[in-house]
């Protein structure tokens, strides 16, 4: 069976990941292509998503506390109101995603490259930010 085949067989079996009854938390995704999944409202706390292809995945009202996204690509994301406190995002491309009311509260997104993003009320508090500095408060 392909890898990728592999990945999709226990999703799956969830009967869907965007159903916010917490069956993906602390899952082990790393490397896997994720690419415009509907993740929406699920519980991703503590997920290993290291180097993941999440391009265009909608990922809003998502749970990814403590997640590890290093290295992973969210370019044209849907984040709206996703929770990313303390999560890793080191290295993480964030090229045209919506971060629209998105919480990245203590966050590390050093190295991370953000650019053409949507930011309103996108909270960034004492995060560590791509050049090394803590992220404003409200």
């Amino acid at each position: 069976m392909p890898p990728r085949a592999r990945l999709l067989v226990p999703l799956l079996a969830l009967g869907g990941a965007g159903d916010g009854e917490g069956r993906l938390r602390g899952a082990v995704l790393a490397k896997a292509n994720l690419k415009r999944t509907n993740l929406k409202g699920s519980n991703l706390a503590g997920a290993n998503l290291q180097g993941a292809d999440l391009t265009m995945a909608n990922l809003s009202q998502t749970d990814l506390q403590g997640a590890d996204l290093s290295g992973a690509n969210l370019s044209f994301a849907n984040l709206v109101g996703a929770n990313l406190s303390r999560a890793k995002l080191t290295g993480a491309i964030i090229h045209g995603a919506n971060l629209k009311q998105a919480d990245f509260t203590r966050s590390d997104l050093r190295k991370a490259k953000i650019s053409s993003v949507i930011r309103f009320q996108t909270n960034f508090c004492k995060a560590r930010m791509p050049n090394g500095k803590r992220g404003k408060c409200p």
